[in-house]
């Protein structure tokens, strides 16, 4: 498979991951739906690790390799710990606060709130 093809097939995961987040969260799906994805995946050691991240604009950066080993449930559970991001704030209200902490802190606040991890 050239790599082409590949990213437009990791591309249609994160997409059937979001629709699968949607049937299991209906009440999150507009949010969901907002989230525009990259179309390819970010930069090695842009995001804080390996997984899915977003920005205040509401765009979803994704990792290549953290793609490709999770299965689409475990992508549909990222997908609504990411949107609940947003949906609380968390890139906007983290001001002038160190980053890697404030999301540290934020993604434990948000884990305490969601269903266990698949």
């Amino acid at each position: 498979m050239t790599h082409k093809k590949e990213l437009q097939s990791l591309l249609q995961k994160l997409r059937l991951a979001r629709a699968l987040a949607c049937k299991r969260f209906p009440y999150l799906a507009p949010a969901l739906l907002r989230v525009s994805v990259v179309p390819y995946p970010a930069p090695r050691g842009a995001l804080w690790q390996p997984s899915l991240g977003v920005d205040r604009w509401w765009r979803l950066y994704w990792d290549e390799s953290f793609v490709k080993e999770k299965d689409e449930e475990t992508l549909a559970w990222v997908w609504v710990h990411e949107v609940w991001h947003l949906l609380r704030e968390h890139p906007d209200r983290c001001g002038s606060r160190e980053t890697r902490k404030w999301n540290i802190s934020a993604d434990i606040e948000i884990n305490d709130d969601m269903p266990q991890a698949p």
